[in-house]
């Protein structure tokens, strides 16, 4: 069954989502950090159903 692709909004409610729960856990070291420094690479793979093709 082909899935509909996730638009932007569902997106950034998802990895949002995604994100409080890593700092929860405290997957992430304290501290000020933009978003692309504070989440390992690969973290936009962890929402669900997403891949990043490179064009």
């Amino acid at each position: 069954m082909k899935r509909e692709p996730l638009n932007g909004y569902t997106f950034a409610a998802m990895a949002a989502a995604e994100a409080a729960r890593q700092v929860l856990a405290r997957k992430v070291r304290p501290g000020f950090r933009t978003p692309a420094g504070l989440f390992v690479r690969g973290f936009a793979e962890a929402i669900a159903d997403t891949q990043i093709i490179d064009l």
